[in-house]
């Protein structure tokens, strides 16, 4: 049997958290939700990830305000994925140059885009 992977989602829209959730959880991932940055925080502070699926725009930090202050703290950092409502180029090359395995907008397509996506990511990793 493959291990389960874990993925925290740092997502303040609940309607997307059950989505996504149920998008990814055909494949044997383990979704974590965190609705604030400070709730990832806290939750990367207990556990490890294998891989973060970050919405840019949170109510406390955005996604690269977040990922300095994981360093900061000295918290391991997996593989991210960043995900935003608005597409904005200069945004998706600022968190590719820190990081990020990719940029998916929340558009029509995200939800059938994003699977292949994370399984892509996944296989790199492994």
């Amino acid at each position: 049997m493959k291990d389960v992977k874990t993925i925290l989602l740092i997502e303040d829209d609940e309607g997307i958290i059950e989505l996504v959730s149920s998008v990814l959880s055909e494949s044997s991932m383990k979704i974590h939700p965190a609705m604030s940055g400070n709730e990832a925080l806290e939750k990367m502070k207990l556990n490890e990830y294998d891989l973060l699926l970050l919405d840019y725009s949170l109510p406390d930090y955005n996604g690269a305000d977040l990922l300095n202050k994981l360093q900061i703290e000295g918290i391991k950092i997996p593989p991210f994925i960043v995900t935003t409502g608005a597409g904005d180029e200069r945004i998706a090359v600022k968190m590719m140059k820190i990081g990020a395995k990719d940029y998916l907008v929340k558009d029509y397509q995200f939800f059938e885009n994003l699977p292949l996506v994370v399984n892509r990511v996944m296989r790199e990793i492994e």
